[in-house]
């Protein structure tokens, strides 16, 4: 199960596809799911592991491994901020802002804009799949959060690294459910992404 304010492209699918290529034989369900229907997924055994956004204690999860990740605001290529090296938070609520529904993206960005004393123009409140078009058609403001194993590419999307002064310290987890056992299949899986979740960390923490 993938947190949907994540975006599965880059290191993590690679992974996936590395490990189909060691074990043929194994196939994988990719799906993604607001931040509180991951944690059902898992809890609920429809899913065996998941990558979520994780902010909230849940005693029922155990996290596998965890990466560091930063925000960053998306804006189209002629929008005023899009070539910046870095953005305010103060910054972007001056332009009106798209937030995903739900999750722990949505609730970050409204606490530090709160704690700012900010009120900022929402926009829309939808799905990230949907944003694009809203984006790529006025100066709104829709986000993403990126990590090695969660980037969202698209070429005519800019993205701008809000800075990290403005919000709490944010890290992608690789979970599961706590005490349950695994297929020899998952455990492996479970193992790999740690071990590439600890070079990225490590390579993080090098910088």
């Amino acid at each position: 199960a993938f947190d949907n304010n994540l975006r599965p492209e880059g290191s993590f699918l690679g992974q996936v596809a590395a490990y189909r290529n060691e074990f043929p034989a194994v196939s994988f369900a990719l799906d993604a799911h607001e931040d509180e229907r991951v944690a059902t997924e898992l809890i609920e055994y429809r899913a065996d592991q998941a990558v979520r956004i994780h902010t909230a204690t849940n005693p029922h999860l155990e996290t596998i491994a965890a990466v560091p990740s930063r925000i960053a605001a998306l804006v189209r290529r002629e929008h005023p901020l899009a070539g910046r090296n870095e953005a305010r938070l103060y910054d972007i609520c001056d332009f009106p802002l798209i937030l995903p529904r739900a999750g722990s993206l949505t609730r970050i960005l409204r606490t530090a804009t709160t704690r700012m004393q900010l009120h900022p123009h929402l926009a829309c409140e939808c799905d990230p799949s949907f944003a694009r078009p809203l984006l790529l058609s006025s100066d709104a403001v829709g986000f993403d959060v990126e990590t090695e194993f969660s980037s969202y590419g698209d070429p005519d999307l800019v993205k701008v690294p809000l800075a990290r002064r403005d919000y709490p310290s944010v890290y992608v987890h690789f979970m599961h459910l706590r005490g349950r056992g695994l297929s020899v299949a998952a455990g492996r899986f479970a193992e790999k992404i740690k071990r590439a979740f600890s070079t990225v960390e490590e390579a993080t923490a090098a910088e």
